[in-house]
């Protein structure tokens, strides 16, 4: 039996907190700076459900298990309002800005080729020292969104719920960025 060192363990190990999200947009591709988004409390990352199939041949049967890519789901974040430093909210900024790639008022139609360029969701590690895995998320349209109530007999916290359609999505490592070259952006 191997000897335990109390002290050892609680030096290395640490309380596992819930995940902390750092979200940057860029609306357009000619964007130089993202729009950071640090009031993200909740992320739904889309899942790939299974399919099986069953095929027989003579006597036999074989069960085939594979991915699903008819309907991948949508994207789903959670922000907190704030107000910026210029006296505006920011999530309801956002927002606007999200609608307006959707519906054109001046010509009264849909705008079908006009997306959000690139969406990144960074997740922080327990002490927030460094990201410890980035889902990016490119040519994204916002497709459902539900706004907090204003209720005084409420004691809710003014959030809102935004659902995003996307055609890329990948997952990638920090470390991943330096061994290509490419600089990691810093928050």
């Amino acid at each position: 039996m191997g000897l335990c060192n109390i002290y050892e363990y609680q030096r290395l190990k640490s309380i596992k907190l819930s995940d902390s999200y750092g979200v940057q947009i860029r609306i357009n591709e000619e964007d130089k700076e993202p729009l950071i988004l640090y009031e993200c409390t909740s992320v739904t990352l889309p899942t790939i459900k299974m399919k099986t199939d069953v095929i027989q041949y003579g006597n036999n049967s074989k069960m085939f298990v594979y991915p699903d890519y008819s309907n991948i789901g949508e994207l789903e974040l959670e922000f907190l309002e704030h107000y910026s430093k210029e006296n505006v909210l920011c999530i309801q900024n956002f927002v606007n800005t999200c609608l307006n790639k959707l519906f054109n008022d001046h010509l009264f139609e849909y705008k079908l080729n006009d997306y959000i360029h690139e969406l990144i969701i960074k997740v922080y590690s327990n002490n927030f020292d460094y990201c410890s895995i980035e889902h990016v998320f490119h040519h994204l349209k916002l497709s459902d969104y539900t706004k907090y109530d204003l209720d005084y007999s409420s004691a809710e916290i003014a959030k809102w719920t935004l659902k995003f359609m996307f055609m890329e999505y990948f997952v990638r490592r920090p470390n991943e960025l330096e061994e290509t070259g490419t600089p990691e952006e810093t928050v």
